[in-house]
C-alpha cells in the first residue's frame, strides 16, 4: 500500500511540475541622470508598451517604434518632453527597449543600461560619462560612446557586437579579443600603448589613430579590410612594414587607402619609410596616404 501511495505521489509531482507556468519576463529598466533642462527629447524604440519617467514628478505612458533598419533614422524615433526646472533629474524607462540614443548633447552624467538586456543599439557618444558598463548586454550589436571621459570599457561580454565607436575617451587599454563579429571599430583619440586586432577578421574599417603612445598595432587575417587609419600615434619603421605586410589584397575599385604618417603627433617611422617599403602596400591595391 505505502508503494502504491508512493507512486501515486510521485506521478501527482510530475504532472504539477510539468503544469507549471512559464516564468512571466519582467520588462527591463534604464536609468539616465541628465542636467536637461527645457525642450528635451528621449530617442528610444522598442516593442510594447513603457513607462517614463521624467525625474521631476510626472510621468508619460507611450507604444515603443519598432527598430528601424537604417540606424540614420533613429533621430525621427523620440519622445518629447519640457523641463521647468534646470536641476539635475534621473530619467527612468520600464519597457523591452531596443535602442537607446541619448542626444549627444552633454548633458547626461550618469546611465545604467545593465537592468535592460534586450539592448541592441547604444548610443551615448558626446555626453558627460565616467563610466559605462555593459556588461549584461549581450545582444548589443551597436555601441557608440566617443567623447567622454571613460577611462575603462569592458566589452567582452558583447560578442554580437559588429560596431564599436569608443573614440574621443581616456580608454589606457581596450580588449576586442572576445568581439569577432566587428566590421568597424573606431578608437582613435585615446591613451592606447598598444591594440591587438588580430581576432577581428572581419573588420572593414578601423581607425585607431591619434593614440600619441601607442607603440604596437597587431593585425591578423583581414580579407575585408579597406580602410585603415593609424597616422598620429608612435609607430616606429619596423611596426609599420609589419602593417603594410599584413593588409589583404584588394581590387582597384575598393579604393583601399591607409593613413600612417600623421599631422600633429605622425609616427616616427613614416619618414623612414623608402619607395620600396610603400611597394609592399600599392602592389595590394592599397593607397598609402600620409593624413587626411
Amino acid at each position: 500500500m505505502k508503494k502504491k501511495l508512493f507512486i501515486i505521489a510521485a506521478i501527482a509531482g510530475m504532472v504539477l511540475v510539468g503544469c507549471k507556468k512559464k516564468p512571466i519576463e519582467e520588462p527591463g529598466v534604464l536609468t539616465m541622470t541628465t542636467t536637461a533642462s527645457g525642450e528635451y527629447n528621449l530617442y528610444i524604440t522598442g516593442t510594447g508598451k513603457a513607462e517614463i519617467f521624467w525625474g521631476d514628478g510626472f510621468k508619460a505612458d507611450v507604444t515603443l517604434s519598432n527598430l528601424p533598419t537604417d540606424l540614420d533614422d533613429l533621430v525621427y524615433y523620440f519622445v518629447p518632453y519640457n523641463y521647468a526646472s534646470t536641476e539635475e533629474k534621473t530619467i527612468k524607462v520600464i519597457g523591452n527597449v531596443l535602442s537607446l540614443y541619448t542626444g549627444g548633447t552633454g548633458e547626461v552624467t550618469a546611465l545604467d543600461v545593465s537592468k535592460m538586456p534586450a539592448l541592441k543599439v547604444l548610443m551615448c557618444g558626446r555626453e558627460n560619462l565616467i563610466s559605462l558598463d555593459v556588461s549584461k548586454n549581450t545582444a548589443l550589436t551597436f555601441l557608440s560612446c566617443w567623447e567622454n571621459n571613460l577611462t575603462n570599457l569592458d566589452v567582452s561580454k558583447n560578442t554580437a557586437l559588429t560596431f564599436l565607436s569608443c573614440a574621443a575617451n581616456k580608454l589606457e587599454n581596450l580588449d576586442v579579443s572576445k568581439n569577432t563579429a566587428l566590421t568597424e571599430l573606431y578608437c582613435w583619440l585615446n591613451n592606447l600603448t598598444n591594440l591587438d586586432v588580430s581576432k577581428n577578421t572581419a573588420l572593414t574599417y578601423l581607425d585607431c589613430g591619434d593614440n600619441n603612445m601607442m607603440t604596437t598595432l597587431t593585425l591578423g587575417t583581414h580579407n575585408a579590410l579597406k580602410y585603415l587609419y593609424c597616422a598620429d600615434n608612435n609607430l616606429d619603421k619596423d611596426a609599420l612594414v609589419d602593417i603594410f605586410h599584413k593588409l589583404p589584397t584588394r581590387m582597384p575599385a575598393d579604393n583601399a587607402k591607409i593613413y600612417c604618417g600623421g599631422s600633429y603627433h605622425p609616427n616616427p617611422g613614416y619618414s623612414q619609410l623608402q619607395p620600396a617599403d610603400k611597394q609592399i602596400a600599392t602592389d595590394k591595391n592599397w593607397s598609402v596616404e600620409d593624413t587626411w
